[in-house]
């Protein structure tokens, strides 16, 4: 899961109740390549934000290479019948899922960014999200 910021939905109580439920939780760091990685989340975790404004950890102990159990997507928009999202530009998240299929992603979605269907163009290598979880 990530970080939020402050204009995007609030994931501290997620964050929170995970720890609380003895789960673990990881948050994603990017790298000028486009590629992200996921980091243990705990009390020890050093959180720095990057230029862009994202809370990120400071590089300590990856996650194994198979990828999580749940990956908690960030979206701008997501369509509500093809699950295709409008991420935040770069990549980051197609890629991480194309490479860890056995993942299950989700997007939590507020009313305003969830729509019927997709307005906006997706390619092929777009990772369309299992679940959509609202308000509703």
């Amino acid at each position: 899961v990530t970080i939020s910021m402050d204009d995007e939905l609030p994931t501290q109580p997620i964050i929170q109740r995970a720890l609380q439920l003895g789960k673990q939780v990881f948050v994603p760091k990017t790298y000028a390549d486009y590629s992200m990685e996921f980091f243990n989340l705990d009390s020890q975790t050093k959180i720095q934000k990057t230029k862009f404004g994202v809370w990120e950890p400071a590089a300590v102990d990856p996650l194994s290479k198979s990828g999580a159990d749940l990956t908690i997507v960030p979206a701008l928009a997501i369509a509500a019948d093809t699950h295709q999202r409008l991420g935040f530009g770069a990549g980051y998240y197609d890629r991480y899922l194309a490479a860890h299929p056995a993942t299950t992603s989700v997007t939590l979605a507020l009313p305003v960014v969830q729509l019927a269907s997709a307005t906006w163009h997706y390619q092929p290598w777009d990772y369309a999200i299992d679940y959509i979880i609202t308000a509703e």
